[in-house]
C-alpha cells in the first residue's frame, strides 16, 4: 500500500529530517562541520529535502499553520 502524499505525510517527513539534523548536529561546532564533508554533505541534503517538502504543503495548511 503505498502512502497517502498529503499534508500530513510532508509534515512527518519535515519533522524526521528536523530530528536527524538535531541529533547529528548536536556538540558540532562549524569548524567540526566545515572539515567533515560526510556530515555537510548529509545535512545539506536535508536541508535541500526540508525545502522540498516544505512546497509540497497545500496553500490551505501553510496558511493556517
Amino acid at each position: 500500500m503505498d502512502n497517502v502524499k498529503n499534508d500530513n505525510y510532508y509534515i512527518l517527513k519535515i519533522r524526521q529530517d528536523l530530528e536527524f539534523i538535531v541529533i547529528h548536529m548536536k556538540d558540532v561546532d562549524i569548524e567540526e562541520l566545515n572539515e567533515n564533508e560526510i556530515l555537510l554533505d548529509s545535512m545539506l541534503f536535508r536541508m535541500i529535502q526540508l525545502s522540498e517538502n516544505a512546497k509540497k504543503l497545500t496553500e490551505d495548511y501553510k496558511q493556517k499553520h
